[in-house]
């Protein structure tokens, strides 16, 4: 399974792309992909939430394969607001899992373990992964 062909793309202010997001027709789940860095700052966490929830809207699925092994730094700070504003809108719009391949960078991958914990109590099923692999299996299962 591969994914090369975005259908958004997202850039900063720079001109960096810093989050792209495919269907995945075959599966039938969504697909994202982030390049944040710490320095970019949050907004581009909230804003990239936003395309995501749109994606979903468009269509219809009720799984998410979120790729972050290209994040670097957390996003703590933005957490709460994943947790309370975009989750249970995320619900509403349809999606109940979300497969996270975690970052080998250390503070993404710790700020991916804060937010399941947060998210979970809302209602979303979120687990993080170390490989792509394992990451669709589970979702695969669900």
């Amino acid at each position: 399974m591969e994914y090369n062909k975005p259908e958004v793309i997202l850039k900063t202010k720079n001109n960096e792309i810093y989050l792209t997001l495919e269907y995945d027709t075959e599966n039938k789940w969504g697909y994202s992909n982030w390049h944040w860095k710490f320095e970019y700052g949050y907004e581009y966490v909230k804003e990239g939430c936003e395309a995501m929830l749109q994606f979903v809207q468009k269509y219809s699925f009720d799984r998410w394969l979120n790729d972050n092994r290209l994040v670097v730094g957390g996003w703590d700070e933005v957490n709460e607001w994943i947790a309370t504003n975009w989750v249970p809108r995320l619900l509403d719009a349809g999606t109940k899992y979300y497969g996270v391949i975690n970052s080998p960078e250390l503070f993404s991958s710790l700020s991916s373990e804060f937010m399941e914990e947060n998210v979970n109590l809302g209602g979303l099923i979120m687990r993080n992964f170390g490989s792509v692999e394992d990451a669709v299996n589970w979702l695969k299962e669900q």
